[in-house]
């Protein structure tokens, strides 16, 4: 029923030539994955029918407001003196964590053999972390840090718009903080992560572009994708080859039964069976926020502002999901999980008025909408894994600045 809805929204969407057409083709190729891990859920009760229904909805809340930004031929902003400082002091505070990264990540691929052990047992990662070569507060710091390198993403495009190309240059080279930081543990999902987001901006700035620029990128693109799926197999094969336990929990009915190669599809489909089951097991007892501020609740209470202690969260965390605790079960569990259901229906509905009032006019895309689209843009590229809130609620505190520090400049301008 939910692949039938989404292929038909598919249908209905694809000559809009807008961005929400690539945000529905992402649930449709997850949904069809089901049927090679043989991971499909019967809808058999009223509450699993509910649970689905509520699934689409929720879905449809975060997915089809973006269906207004297409045709975009300019990106605009009033002060380009200002706006030059602001690049250049988002560029110098991003080396620190981009040295960082690249450092530790080195070490990492040197040094680690067991990359389970590594990325699931506990304080093994940390007793690595600590034996490196340099005080760990470097990497505790640039992990926040990072968190600016998504606004190079926009400025990225903006640059590439107007022929600078060497900042435009500059802003690409150390947004890639966002998968260096992945590189530190093993992640495979900070590659898939870094290039949603910016497919999703090169369909939305598509027409700012000229033509040797958007041929430029294609072919960067196809060098990006292959150098990422190596990648992506080498850790693949590192962690699944001997993985009998993974191995075992391959259903009898799926086509694929090679570990590895089932991990793909895994990796791409698991969260609608587990959406599923989570939200069919819920009584309501819930993470209370923790999902989506797990991040600014961690770093609160590292500085002692409040009482907070994580080891309470992934206990929690247990026990509410302890056969899904470690897994991707989608945007949707996450949020019911986190505000419930009255909640989760009005956060998406507040979600789909915004993104809808930062939709570009007369062809024009504000450069300051861009720093909220970059990261508001990260919940329908990421929910068929999990929920991107938690991820985006510290650069959304950083953004605060920046915009405050853009609107002052464009006041002074006029």
């Amino acid at each position: 029923m939910i692949l039938i809805y989404f292929i038909l929204l598919f249908i209905v969407y694809l000559k809009s030539k807008s961005v929400v057409t690539f945000f529905i083709l992402l649930q449709v190729v997850s949904l069809l994955g089901i049927v090679f891990i043989g991971q499909d859920f019967p809808i058999d009760t009223f509450f699993k029918f509910f649970n689905l229904l509520l699934t689409i909805v929720v879905l449809t809340l975060v997915i089809v407001p973006w269906q207004g930004f297409k045709n975009i031929k300019e990106i605009t902003f009033a002060n380009e003196a200002k706006l030059k400082k602001l690049t250049k002091f988002l560029l110098i505070i991003s080396i620190f964590p981009f040295i960082t990264f690249i450092v530790t990540s080195t070490f990492v691929f040197l040094f680690v053999d067991d990359i389970n052990k590594f990325k699931y047992a506990e304080g093994v990662s940390d007793e690595f972390y600590y034996s490196l070569p340099f005080d760990v507060r470097a990497i505790i710091l640039s992990a926040y840090l990072y968190g600016f390198s998504y606004f190079l993403i926009p400025l990225h495009f903006y640059y590439l718009a107007k022929k600078n190309y060497k900042l435009s240059f500059w802003c690409f080279l150390l947004s890639l903080n966002i998968i260096l930081f992945g590189l530190t543990y093993f992640s495979r999902s900070a590659f898939v992560h870094y290039a949603l987001i910016y497919i999703s901006f090169l369909i939305i700035l598509y027409g700012t572009l000229e033509s040797r620029i958007k041929k430029i990128i294609k072919k960067t693109m196809v060098v990006s994708f292959v150098f990422i799926l190596l990648y992506f197999v080498n850790v693949s094969l590192k962690r699944f080859t001997e993985d009998n336990l993974y191995a075992d929990t391959i259903p009898a009915n799926s086509f694929i039964q090679d570990p590895v190669l089932y991990s793909y599809f895994d990796y791409l489909s698991q969260w609608y069976y587990n959406n599923m089951y989570v939200l069919n097991t819920y009584e309501f007892k819930n993470f209370n926020g923790q999902l989506s501020l797990q991040p600014l609740l961690t770093l609160l209470g590292q500085y002692g502002i409040i009482s907070y202690d994580p080891a309470y969260y992934y206990s929690l965390r247990q026990q509410l999901w302890p056969l899904h605790w470690y897994s991707f079960n989608g945007f949707v569990a996450y949020s019911i999980y986190d505000m419930g259901y009255i909640l989760t229906i009005l956060f998406c509905s507040i979600y789909a008025f915004i993104v809808v009032r930062l939709k570009p006019k007369n062809n024009q895309m504000p450069l300051l909408n861009l720093f909220l689209i970059v990261l508001l843009v990260q919940i329908p590229i990421l929910a068929i894994f999990y929920s991107a809130v938690g991820g985006i609620v510290i650069p959304l505190l950083l953004s605060i600045p920046i915009l405050l520090y853009l609107k002052i400049s464009i006041k002074k301008t006029v």
